[in-house]
């Protein structure tokens, strides 16, 4: 059975309350056999990036559904050890835990359960930073050393090692080389952001900053950001 915890407490999506009328398993069956071709995909998160695929169901076996997929998908699935399945067919999104068998390239999917996706928990995508990228935050006169760990359009989370190094100040202006591989255009830059919040973490603290972009800083981070998404989806291939 599946742990109801382990759903609640993703930012992804929560538990939709069971109905105990309607088995999961024989509603994608019999989808299954009404339209054959795949009706339903696997939904993901890798490194922050979606990843969406055809999800073909091949047979069941007791409580189990075997399927398969694309092979980045599946490297997806390896890592998460679950996957959302989504269809228009379907009354709800539903999660699944999910064992990828090597030899026979099937992907198992189990302990079934509706759930809600939360599609506006953030209103861009963000990606993890490989390697994290260093950057200087400016806090009026002070300057405050910090490792940004992930990326969106719309902001950053930055770990520095002391809440208290950022004073009462609400804004800040953010300092870095931008590692483009391929642009030949400016990569120093020179942000403004909004603290959100501080979150405490293994070593130190997290800052959840929003941009306060001008068109120059939106297309670098721009750029950044397609360069990061990218480098991923080759991880996956």
């Amino acid at each position: 059975m599946f742990d109801a915890h382990l759903i609640m407490g993703d930012d992804h999506f929560k538990l939709i309350e069971e109905d105990p009328s309607v088995n999961i398993l024989d509603e994608l069956l019999a989808l299954h056999h009404k339209y054959q071709s795949p009706f339903m995909k696997f939904v993901n998160y890798y490194k922050e990036v979606p990843i969406v695929a055809d999800a073909e169901i091949l047979y069941a076996f007791g409580d189990t559904l075997s399927c398969r997929t694309t092979p980045a998908q599946v490297k997806a699935i390896q890592h998460n050890k679950h996957t959302i399945l989504r269809s228009s067919r379907l009354r709800h999104d539903i999660y699944a835990t999910a064992n990828y068998r090597t030899e026979t390239d099937e992907v198992e999917l189990a302990d079934f359960a509706y759930v809600e996706v939360m599609p506006d928990r953030r209103a861009s995508i963000r990606v993890k930073m490989g390697t994290p990228l260093s950057v200087m935050v400016e806090a009026g006169t002070e300057q405050i050393p910090g490792r940004m760990r992930d990326l969106s359009l719309l902001g950053c989370a930055i770990d520095i090692a002391d809440a208290s190094l950022l004073g009462n100040y609400s804004y800040f202006y953010l300092n870095m080389d931008l590692p483009f591989l391929t642009f030949k255009g400016k990569s120093n830059t020179r942000i403004m952001a909004k603290l959100i919040r501080t979150e405490e973490v293994r070593k130190g603290v997290r800052c959840i900053m929003l941009f306060e972009h001008d068109k120059t800083t939106e297309d670098q981070i721009g750029r950044l950001l397609a360069q990061r998404q990218g480098e991923i989806i080759r991880e996956l291939k």
